[in-house]
């Protein structure tokens, strides 16, 4: 099946910024001219994509100063569709991670986001649903960005939970969601001056749950919030309070006792600076245990590099080799 522009033909769409309602206390008039000037190119940009997709624009028509992204983004674009099944853009998409209910409004647009009391809003710049029946969700980048990987998860599991409670149809009982990060970068020696890199992570369903409660977490309200203790951050999970989160404490005291050398929970409170002569003992104990911890996680990845070595293999890097001598394993000059 073609891939078409048309949002009705599934309820979805993509990703350009989250609403964060803890995000509010932002004074716009704190930002530095040109932090306004990328944010109004951004903004142009997307409007511009968007028309380009939905209604066949021609990418010379638009400002000058965009025009040659807009043609790349539209090449790119183009070459997407072909290899989807489906594929829409600037789809809104709104979740209340309590509750676990999402929804689509084809109605929303420009980032004219309804009054829903607990649920966080989104709009993804690109939705598609691959040929082996993978969801692809993907947002442009015209500067630089934060946390791309969770903003995309976000709106992963709206669209994920519309299609499970709409169509009957669980993307991720297939394989992996595919997120894409889509930065159009300028390029004078690139064809028509831009060109479209792109940065992929595949989501698994697991990982996916593990998102969805450490959003609920981060969203709830105080009185509902577990009780305060010292936690890991762990890269599986987007949660801002995550450091103190009850629920995985007791997952990192135990990882912290193996050879990955992390750090145990309550140590991962900063209380003191890295530096080289400390100010009480109290602040070398600090210290102290962070230089066991790095030394245990290279211990770690070592024990790994000698077990290649012992399988048979080398380990070269440039002119030198580390191997084993009469004196023991170093470097020495590769033969």
């Amino acid at each position: 099946m073609r891939a078409t522009a048309s949002k009705s033909a599934l309820v979805l769409s993509g990703c350009q910024a989250w609403m964060h309602p803890l995000a509010k206390w932002y004074d716009e008039s704190k930002r530095k001219p040109e932090d306004l000037m990328a944010r109004d190119t951004g903004i142009a940009f997307h409007d511009a994509i968007h028309s380009v997709a939905s209604q066949g624009s021609d990418p010379n028509y638009f400002d000058e100063g965009i025009r040659h992204r807009v043609a790349a983004a539209a090449k790119y674009l183009s070459m997407l569709k072909r290899d989807m099944a489906f594929l829409s853009t600037e789809v809104f998409v709104s979740t209340d991670f309590e509750s676990g209910v999402s929804r689509c409004d084809e109605s929303v647009s420009g980032r004219g986001y309804p009054d829903w009391p607990g649920f966080l809003h989104g709009t993804a710049d690109v939705v598609g649903i691959l040929p082996d029946g993978r969801l692809y969700v993907a947002d442009w980048k015209t500067g630089g960005g934060n946390g791309v990987k969770e903003q995309l998860m976000t709106l992963l599991a709206g669209f994920r939970n519309v299609l499970v409670e709409q169509v009957g149809y669980d993307p991720l009982s297939v394989g992996p969601a595919h997120l894409e990060a889509l930065y159009v970068l300028e390029d004078p020696s690139a064809p028509g001056g831009a060109f479209v890199s792109t940065v992929a992570y595949n989501v698994t369903a697991a990982e996916l749950e593990s998102h969805c409660f450490a959003m609920s977490m981060a969203l709830a309200l105080p009185a509902k919030m577990p009780a305060a203790a010292p936690g890991i951050h762990c890269t599986q999970l987007y949660c801002p309070s995550l450091a103190y989160c009850a629920a995985v404490s007791e997952v990192s005291e135990v990882a912290s006792e193996g050879q990955q050398g992390l750090l145990p929970a309550r140590a991962l409170l900063r209380r003191y600076e890295m530096t080289d002569e400390p100010t009480s003992d109290a602040h070398a104990g600090y210290i102290m245990e962070r230089v066991a911890a790095a030394r245990r996680q290279l211990n770690y990845y070592e024990e790994g590099v000698r077990r290649h070595m012992l399988g048979g293999g080398r380990v070269i890097s440039g002119e030198y080799e580390w191997k084993k001598t009469g004196s023991g394993v170093r470097w020495s000059k590769a033969k």
